[in-house]
């Protein structure tokens, strides 16, 4: 039997109409969602998923402003923009689009961004509401993978999730949220990374396997559990194209469900962000 197949081009679809329809909505009472992003000028990775951001938020009907700054000028020129959009009414949102090779001083004016319009879910102070279960906005990614689990009736209530990945926007997150005392949590869970030995042990007692970790087909079927879930959040590229973390050619046949790539993760993580800018906004109205 075929594996289903984790839609998340589909469902992210579905999310944009009721998006657009909240923001119709909040126009009528004069609030134009605006989101605003800052970028390293140049970095051809932030040019594409920007690019990508700011044309799904079009669609919506999101206003966006888009300001580039050259790396050698970022730490000081950054500060200086966060600053002035932390005080600027008009704007809901703010982003500060992390480069692939992640950058301190890039981390540390995302970190700086007000929580109110931290719709990535970077500041401390989200981050620490996260840790005790009282989330103002969930990381993009980690609430794309749950909606698509929750979506296609996956429980994660009582099950073993492994994710392997411990970085603060996808591994470490969607740990807390996998362990929070509701329907969408009550896993036990297990956070494997670049350095556990015999990865293997781990991933192949996994009800649920969760990978990024950005190499290309790393994991093959002697990872996986039969009938397990996966969710691959890698989207690499290669010489035969995008791939992601899984060689799905082998796993599919002995999965229940998985997520495609691309299509799967990556439309989950943008359509996740806008939906935290128009909770954002929502916040105008209280």
């Amino acid at each position: 039997m075929a594996a289903l197949l984790l839609d998340g081009k589909k469902l992210a679809s579905e999310i944009q109409n009721e998006l657009t329809q909240e923001v119709l909505g909040l126009k009528t009472r004069g609030i134009v969602p605006l989101l605003a992003v800052l970028m390293i000028e140049g970095d051809e990775s932030s040019e594409v998923y920007v690019k990508n951001k700011v044309k799904r938020a079009t669609e919506i009907g999101i206003q966006t402003i888009v300001e580039k700054v050259k790396e050698s000028e970022f730490d000081s020129l950054g500060m200086t923009i966060i600053k002035k959009w932390n005080e600027d009414e008009k704007i809901h949102g703010i982003i500060v689009q992390i480069p692939e090779k992640t950058n301190d001083t890039v981390n540390n004016i995302a970190q700086s961004v007000v929580p109110e319009k931290d719709v990535d879910c970077l500041s401390p102070y989200n981050i620490g509401l996260l840790e005790i279960g009282k989330a103002q906005y969930y990381p993009p990614t980690p609430a794309g993978i749950r909606a698509l689990l929750s979506k296609n009736n996956i429980s994660s209530e009582g099950k073993h999730v492994v994710i392997v990945s411990r970085s603060q926007l996808v591994g470490k997150a969607l740990a807390l949220m996998m362990l929070e005392k509701n329907e969408k949590g009550n896993a036990t869970v297990t956070v494997c990374h670049s350095k556990t030995r015999n990865l293997a042990e781990f991933t192949s007692k996994a009800d649920i396997l969760i990978v990024a970790i950005g190499k290309p087909e790393f994991l093959s079927k002697e990872h996986i559990k039969e009938n397990s879930v996966i969710v691959d959040v890698g989207i690499n590229k290669t010489t035969k194209g995008l791939v992601g973390d899984f060689k799905h050619d082998e796993v599919e046949s002995i999965v229940s469900a998985i997520t495609p790539v691309p299509g799967g993760v990556g439309p989950m993580t943008v359509i996740m962000l806008l939906k935290n800018l128009v909770e954002a906004a929502k916040l105008k109205t209280k």
